[in-house]
């Protein structure tokens, strides 16, 4: 329960509910002070256009995605390549099971780029964060065995995560005291799982995958325009920057 109420505040915090959250409120002002209502409803209008056109979704990503560059070559000092669940779909009609979401397979299939040419044990994290589907960890180390063709004895799934610092808490127990683990996840997930396996007494190496769609390509006029596409990066951005937040005043980084 505690983590569903993390979640429903996380969700409120950024867009589109911070947005929904900022209307309600103008709304409301608007029936006692009729200015102030209509300057922040003018506000809450700017913010949405500004998180929903791609100069100002980029504005708050990029920040995140190119903290880390993206790895050239496993170092030789590593021992164990890691790679972070990231959603799931739960009931796919089609498959009639759970199967990897976008950014999941994403990770997978960079985790089997980067493990092909050496002999690196490859693990998987992730659990039910919701409590729906199957584990994501098991989803990746299936897919990198019956897919991409990796031997299942070099595989090992941690199925109990449900955040960022549970996957450095639980893989412990599976690495055997590796600690020098190339850590593959999304490029703007990468700042808070560093600093997260760090503090856990991990020495990760980034490996960051799934760079938001056109990025580094130059503008196009149509990239001014709101899509649900740049809403997404930037709430993508802010759950990152919230994260980071929450971690820094827990003291889990």
């Amino acid at each position: 329960m505690q983590l569903q109420i993390a979640k429903a505040a996380g969700y409120l915090a950024m867009p589109p509910g911070l947005l929904i959250l900022g209307g309600i409120a103008a709304l409301l002002l608007a029936r006692r002070a009729p200015r102030l209502g209509g300057w922040l409803g003018a506000a809450v209008l700017a913010l949405a256009y500004f998180l929903s056109i791609r100069p100002g979704a980029e504005l708050l990503l990029t920040p995140l995605e190119t903290r880390y560059e993206a790895l050239e070559r496993i170092p030789p000092t590593a021992e164990a390549i890691v790679v972070l669940g990231g959603g799931q779909i739960p009931d796919s009609p089609e498959y009639g099971r759970a199967v990897a979401g976008d950014a999941t397979l994403q990770r997978t299939r960079y985790a089997a780029h980067l493990a092909r040419g050496n002999g690196l044990p490859v693990f998987t994290t992730g659990g039910l964060p919701l409590g729906r589907g199957a584990p994501t960890g098991r989803l990746m180390a299936d897919a990198l065995v019956h897919d991409y063709g990796f031997p299942p004895g070099r595989i090992q799934a941690e199925t109990d995560a449900r955040n960022t610092r549970e996957h450095v808490t639980n893989l412990k127990a599976h690495l055997d005291g590796r600690e020098r683990v190339v850590l593959v996840t999304t490029a703007w997930h990468m700042p808070r799982s560093m600093a997260t396996f760090a503090a856990g007494g991990l020495d990760p190496v980034a490996a960051p995958t799934d760079y938001h769609e056109g990025f580094g390509e130059p503008y196009h006029w149509l990239d001014f325009l709101p899509a649900a596409d740049f809403l997404e990066m930037s709430s993508n951005a802010a759950h990152e920057y919230l994260g980071l937040l929450y971690y820094r005043l827990r003291g889990w980084v």
